[in-house]
């Protein structure tokens, strides 16, 4: 009898063969998701806090939309860094729902950078009187280029750009666009925890 050799030894042979830079299709594809009621997605603690039910995409880090028009949510974030690693060029969007904590266009971890986020609020309750609205937020690298357009609700503090703690910490060509609504304690273009 001849032994089985798994498929798996197949891909993993054909992605050799073909160049070592090739990365399947499944391992960081962007993701679209939109949430309206409890169970239209996975809902997890989130990596920052540990808010539970919170929403962020499984997967993609980088080029994801998620659109809230419904449901109770701890934390939502638009892509989420492996640690250490970067998210960029993620869109959140708020139209309505409740929100317990905090909303962020997307999360670099370790030394990974979050740049180019975009963060929409039009609706929604922020239940949290410390709720902050970031359209990128660094855990130790740069946050640029990114923005926040704040249309509707009631949040503590807007940040366009929150740079992280370490040396390599840049907040630039961050922006905050407020139209209506309430920020009770601040806001800013860019934040930086300590950078340049």
């Amino acid at each position: 009898m001849k032994p089985r050799i798994p498929l798996s030894s197949f891909v993993l042979c054909g992605l050799f063969l073909f160049g070592a830079a090739v990365v399947p299709a499944w391992a960081a594809a962007p993701e679209t998701i939109t949430y309206n009621q409890a169970g239209d997605y996975p809902l997890l603690p989130d990596p920052v806090g540990n808010a539970p039910n919170s929403l962020f995409p499984a997967s993609g880090t980088s080029g994801n939309t998620v659109t809230v028009n419904g449901g109770t949510l701890g934390r939502v974030i638009g892509g989420v860094g492996a640690n250490p690693s970067s998210a960029d060029n993620n869109t959140v969007t708020i139209n309505g729902g409740t929100i317990d904590h905090d909303v962020y266009g997307g999360l670099g971890r370790g030394t990974g950078t979050a740049n180019n986020h975009r963060v929409v609020i039009n609706g929604g309750t922020f239940t949290s009187a410390y709720a902050s609205i970031a359209g990128g937020t660094a855990s130790a690298g740069g946050a640029t280029g990114n923005s926040v357009v704040f249309n509707a609700g009631s949040v503590s503090w807007i940040n366009g750009g929150e740079a992280g703690s370490g040396s390599g910490g840049a907040a630039n060509g961050n922006t905050v666009e407020i139209r209506g609504g309430t920020v009770t304690f601040m806001v800013s273009g860019g934040w930086i925890n300590n950078g340049s």
